[in-house]
């Protein structure tokens, strides 16, 4: 998980800025992807307040259809994440799994093309999406036929919160005054065409 009150700061104010924007476009996919960041952004929010006061689940699972899902699908970092998946699928296309692992999200990473961070997601996704919420995260993918099921996984933990200071750790709820800022997980799933996945990973 991203440093939050940076990342939501400028994430936040850099969609409202582009609301008037978007609705004056009258575009059903503008309204679509505004509502995608409205809704998914209230969720995380939701997450977060949950990491620190130490309530809701530990673990959390998103399916296909979920706006925080389709967030994610749609972000800068899955796209980062589908040329590394890229690179290995070409040099064994015959394997079914490929588990990528840790996927980064580097606060550096502000012109690259090949890794992703708050300011080029910023850019790139037009507003807020759920990788700004998860940062760092681990990928796996499975090819099925001509489509390819994605698993992505994700640890909010008080070191990624405080962008990985030194000395802080990553307890969990039992090891924090009434669980809060206890790491909490989350599990995010959905599938997209091998077309895709080639046209995004090349």
């Amino acid at each position: 998980m991203g440093g939050i009150v940076y990342n939501w700061i400028v994430n936040v104010t850099y969609t409202i800025a582009n609301l008037a924007d978007k609705f004056g476009k009258k575009s059903v996919q503008g309204a679509e992807k505004l509502t995608n960041q409205i809704l998914s952004l209230g969720t995380d929010i939701a997450l977060v307040t949950n990491f620190f006061a130490g309530t809701g689940l530990e673990n959390y699972e998103f399916g296909p259809n979920e706006e925080s899902t389709i967030s994610l699908k749609n972000s800068f970092l899955t796209t980062t994440a589908l040329k590394k998946f890229m690179a290995e699928y070409k040099n064994n296309p015959s394997q079914k799994s490929y588990n990528i692992g840790n996927v980064n999200f580097n606060p550096f990473a502000i012109f690259s093309n090949d890794e992703a961070g708050p300011v080029n997601s910023l850019w790139n996704d037009k507003g807020y999406s759920t990788a700004q919420f998860t940062g760092s995260c681990h990928y796996s993918f499975e090819v099925v036929g001509d489509h390819v099921n994605i698993t992505v996984s994700n640890r909010t933990s008080l070191w990624s919160a405080l962008y990985h200071l030194p000395l802080v750790g990553a307890p969990s709820r039992g090891e924090t005054p009434l669980g809060m800022a206890g790491n909490i997980y989350q599990t995010y799933t959905f599938t997209i065409s091998l077309d895709e996945a080639r046209k995004r990973g090349n």
